[in-house]
């Protein structure tokens, strides 16, 4: 059966639109001289109109979620008010992903901080030349938990960044309407001219599936309010790791009081002029010490990353012995001078490796140590990382790469 309807007032702006039903979907029209979404999207009509495909959804979600009635373009929205998160996605995938978001409350991860031991570590303030930032009350202690946040809003990566932004305004809108109101002053809160803008500068990447053959339709964008209210620098205090949709953080080091918390928005070895280039994503240009630097302390900083590269890429050599068993403590060295104090675990691990494959039992229990002890104020510890350095701090002669490159000379 095929009902056709004229000039039904459809609530957007109160315009007059056409709407044709044929089955499972619904296709909107409206006149090109009229002021809406629907304005330059592409589609067969009456002529003189524009036209966009609604679908009816096909899934029904079942337990917290609900969803809205219709799909655009292949894009359907769900909302949960007991974890106040916002879906945009396939409906193909979108009950596996509520599946994992509903089973939040039950992973160990999930436990946020008490809003009170918050309000009682930091406060909002604005930042000279920055906008709103976060400064510490009190001396924050390396390793302690800064924050814990759920994701307000995701969005699969294909709704960004493939899809017609006029109908990705659709979507967000709708997205956005189905939001309690606080959820939705802080999302819309975030720096950024539209939605769309405001998710390319502040929200996060996420792999939901680890299948490395996975087709992309995996990939989500996680929208952090709270989180993205922190600045950015090049020596960071905060590091941060993103698990089962959980965003937690924690201090790389000690913070006194009065100091500014900040992550890194870019991997931060690369050298100055290219950290500002990058950064220029952002709309602004960086003021952190390292890069206010003087020419002459930037060039040796500059030295310094490029042989902190090349000291890993040797170290993760073990086809040709190009290293000594000195050379995973050099890497550190460099690290700590140049105080990047978020990537100590990796290098600890390193040399602890390192030595190992030389047959310094000593040297390689003391690396270990210390990289245990780093992954142990990370928020979340990379389970084999964990496994492989208790391993060679306890006995090194068991692990794989013992005397490693020493049989490899012979």
């Amino acid at each position: 059966m095929r009902l056709v309807i004229i000039a039904f007032a459809l609530a957007l702006g109160g315009l007059a639109v056409s709407i044709e039903v044929d089955g499972t979907s619904i296709n909107t029209c409206q006149p090109h001289d009229s002021v809406s979404f629907f304005e330059v999207l592409s589609g067969s009509g009456y002529e003189g109109e524009t036209c966009v495909s609604l679908e009816l959804r096909g899934y029904e979600p079942s337990g917290e979620w609900k969803g809205s009635k219709y799909c655009h373009s292949g894009f359907c929205i769900y909302w949960t008010r007991r974890h106040d998160i916002a879906l945009v996605t396939k409906e193909s995938r979108g009950h596996s992903i509520m599946d994992q978001v509903s089973q939040l409350s039950e992973s160990p991860l999930f436990s946020l901080i008490d809003k009170q031991q918050e309000d009682d570590m930091f406060y909002e303030s604005e930042i000279p030349g920055k906008g709103i930032g976060l400064i510490a009350k009190r001396l924050i202690r390396k390793g302690e938990t800064v924050m814990k946040r759920q994701p307000s809003l995701l969005v699969q990566v294909e709704t960004q960044a493939r899809t017609d932004v006029h109908i990705r305004d659709i979507l967000y809108d709708q997205a956005m309407d189905g939001m309690r109101d606080l959820d939705r002053s802080r999302v819309m809160g975030m720096m950024g001219s539209d939605l769309g803008d405001k998710i390319d500068k502040n929200c996060f990447r996420l792999r939901i599936n680890a299948d490395e053959n996975s087709d992309g339709g995996d990939h989500y964008i996680g929208c952090y309010p709270d989180i993205a209210r922190l600045n950015h620098d090049c020596r960071p205090s905060l590091v941060y790791v993103i698990n089962n949709f959980t965003h937690s953080i924690s201090a790389v080091r000690d913070i006194d009081a009065g100091e500014e918390l900040s992550i890194s928005y870019i991997r931060l070895l690369s050298p100055r002029a290219q950290r500002l280039t990058q950064l220029k994503h952002w709309d602004f240009s960086c003021s952190c010490a390292h890069c206010t630097m003087s020419s002459k302390d930037a060039a040796t900083s500059d030295a310094h990353l490029r042989a902190i590269v090349g000291l890993e890429r040797d170290l993760d050599n073990f086809k040709e012995t190009v290293v000594m068993p000195e050379t995973g403590a050099k890497l550190v060295e460099l690290y700590q001078r140049e105080r990047l104090h978020l990537y100590l675990s990796r290098a600890y691990a390193q040399a602890a490796i390192n030595y190992a494959t030389f047959g310094r039992e000593d040297e390689a229990k003391e690396y270990a140590r210390l990289a245990l002890e780093r992954l142990g104020i990370e928020p979340i510890s990379n389970a084999e990382d964990v496994v492989s350095m208790t391993l060679l701090s306890e006995n090194p002669r068991l692990h794989g790469a013992w005397e490693a490159r020493l049989r490899a000379i012979k």
